[in-house]
């Protein structure tokens, strides 16, 4: 599933990460040679998020949130 939300740091292009900023993630190389995402992800077995990724995904449940209290309030 490339470009989904567990896509990690390997093809972002179309991530939420990619769609709020407009950028993609850089890597920077260590000194043992090895290539290191500057975001850390966090992991749940095989599924993983980014810390903005995490960030859009709470926003989003809060908006829902918010819309869905101001449903129950107007009904």
């Amino acid at each position: 599933m490339q470009g989904g939300l567990n896509a990690g740091s390997a093809g972002m292009s179309g991530s939420a990460y990619a769609a709020a900023t407009g950028t993609q993630p850089t890597t920077t190389t260590s000194t043992q040679g090895s290539s290191v995402s500057d975001r850390e992800a966090i992991r749940v077995g095989s599924f993983s998020l980014t810390m903005e990724e995490l960030l859009a995904v709470a926003v989003v449940v809060n908006a829902l949130g918010t819309l869905t209290a101001l449903y129950m309030e107007v009904s």
